[in-house]
């Protein structure tokens, strides 16, 4: 009988896997046992960062079509972390593979762990309004044999906390990982998607949580009733925010869009929000937008965005999309010698959680605040632009230095 692998991320991408064949594996070697940190220079870590984010925008496109009518919120970083932390228990076609789909093609484990650990100290602000938390573990059954670079690997490069757990008590095991998720998620995660049974050796997890402020909040009082027009051709009634500042914006003739940025706190962070302008929809804008070429410049902007808040969970749609993105040999037994030539990947889930209203956003996923010109005496100063959200909208919630996209979803049905 072949041994489970979970992998879970939160906010976050959970995933097991599991046998029914007793024929033993015959597993790979392992790819650098060791790790070495490696010096990544600038333009390095910006072009892994940049492939990173088409990997978050191939996600995203995947999953569209997965949930093409429904609300839509997924964490490419959380399953970019699970990701990263399985790679050390890869066999070379199954990182191969992994490497090639997140665009990080020819690059070396060692690289990829350098990655991740410079991109974890990046992402590790000081701002009294933004609060953005990483958290990694690893369940092992207990008496089960995993490798100890493995471990080793994850608990130095990923601060992933590594615990023993008796899975064969399936319902006590749950509430464990449950609880852990709820204390790494501040309480909007309480119970996952997760499957446990009697083939399950190991569970990974990331969870990736954050709250901010807005830079420029809305007010309250500004809020008012207002009709959106949901994706399935209904309608619905919303609390719908308005704000009048200057803002990164985008409106060209030539697009079928309008783009905005609303930043977070001391603006290492911020919210990038698209709408499809009249006659078009969000799925035809979504099958070719690149959320990577969005350009702004500051100009005042009237801002109407609906208060809403998306709980999902997804225990079979993220695997799809890892599979068509070209990772498909974590699936097969013996890919994954580096952890136990017994395991490998049966399943990847994701749960998640966002909240936004006047303050800012609570989620469980260079912006420059620009300044317009002003007119010259005399002139008549051209109308103030409106950016309304009462139709289907995409967001991606981006950290500035590297672009790195924490979330992403669409508000299809309010």
């Amino acid at each position: 009988m072949k041994r489970l692998l979970l992998i879970t991320a939160l906010c976050a991408a959970l995933c097991s896997s599991c046998s029914n064949d007793d024929t033993p594996a015959v597993p790979e070697p392992p790819v650098n046992p060791t790790f070495e940190l490696v010096e990544l220079d600038a333009r390095t870590r910006n072009a892994i960062a940049s492939q990173g984010n088409v990997f978050a925008n191939k996600l995203m496109l995947q999953m569209n079509q997965q949930v093409p009518d429904a609300n839509l919120m997924i964490s490419p970083m959380s399953l970019q972390y699970a990701l990263g932390m399985l790679s050390n228990g890869c066999s070379e076609t199954a990182l191969k593979e992994i490497t090639d789909a997140m665009g990080m093609k020819d690059y070396s484990l060692d690289m990829l762990n350098s990655f991740f650990y410079n991109l974890t100290q990046t992402l590790a602000k000081e701002d009294k309004d933004f609060t953005l938390k990483l958290a990694n573990a690893i369940w092992i059954q207990e008496n089960f044999e995993v490798g100890k670079d493995f471990i080793q690997n994850n608990k130095a490069l990923f601060d992933a906390d590594v615990k023993d757990i008796d899975f064969t008590q399936a319902d006590k095991a749950k509430k464990t990982i449950n609880k852990w998720a709820e204390k790494a998620t501040n309480g909007t995660i309480k119970e996952l998607s997760l499957q446990i049974d009697d083939f399950t050796r190991v569970v990974l997890a990331n969870a990736c949580y954050l709250k901010g402020k807005w830079t420029l909040p809305f007010d309250k009082k500004e809020t008012k009733k207002a009709t959106f027009h949901n994706q399935d051709g209904t309608t619905s009634e919303v609390d719908m925010m308005h704000l009048t500042k200057t803002f990164n914006f985008r409106d060209s003739e030539d697009e079928p869009y309008m783009a905005i940025e609303l930043p977070y706190g001391n603006q290492s962070f911020h919210m990038a929000i698209v709408v499809p302008k009249d006659d078009y929809t969000l799925n035809e804008i979504l099958t070719t937008f690149d959320w990577n070429r969005l350009g702004f410049s500051g100009q005042k902007v009237n801002v109407e965005l609906p208060k809403f808040k998306i709980e999902a969970n997804y225990p079979e749609e993220i695997m799809k999309c890892v599979k068509e993105l070209g990772i498909n040999h974590i699936f097969t037994p013996g890919s994954l010698p580096g952890i136990n030539g017994g395991v490998f990947v049966d399943q990847i889930t994701q749960d998640t959680f966002i909240e936004v209203d006047e303050a800012g956003t609570e989620a469980s996923a260079v912006t420059n605040m620009g300044m317009a010109n002003s007119a010259g005496p005399g002139s008549t100063p051209p109308p103030t632009p409106i950016i309304r959200m009462d139709r289907p909208f995409a967001f991606a919630i981006c950290e500035n230095t590297t672009g790195a996209v924490l979330f992403m979803g669409k508000g299809g049905k309010m």
